[in-house]
């Protein structure tokens, strides 16, 4: 299997076992085992991002958020700004109709 980097989409030449810079563009690339939301393993920093959070919602803290939800929201916020959404910008709109959930229930 060859691994591509997530950013410039060229193959490297071995995989990376270890967060690392691509030898063609420079960029850090993180390396993640099996996790739920990407189906690969060379993740963009945004990325990891996104599915550390994405673990921590679905996993430890139980608030069901699947990528269900976070295709749903990042499909509305990006019909919103007119240009595709970043996944931190997703990942900040979840949190916060989350903390509007809580707080309207009175539920922290």
């Amino acid at each position: 299997m060859q691994s591509i980097c997530p950013y410039c989409r060229q193959y490297l030449k071995n995989q990376p076992l270890r967060n690392s810079k691509c030898s063609e563009c420079g960029r850090l690339t993180v390396v993640r085992g099996k996790q739920p939301f990407f189906d690969r393993p060379l993740l963009t920093e945004d990325e990891a991002f996104t599915s550390n959070i994405y673990e921590r919602l679905t996993t430890s803290y139980g608030f069901d958020v699947t990528r269900t939800t976070y295709e749903t929201v990042r499909t509305e916020l990006t019909q919103q700004f007119g240009q595709p959404a970043s996944w931190g910008d997703v990942a900040w709109s979840i949190h916060q109709q989350l903390a509007d959930r809580f707080a309207k229930a009175g539920d922290f």
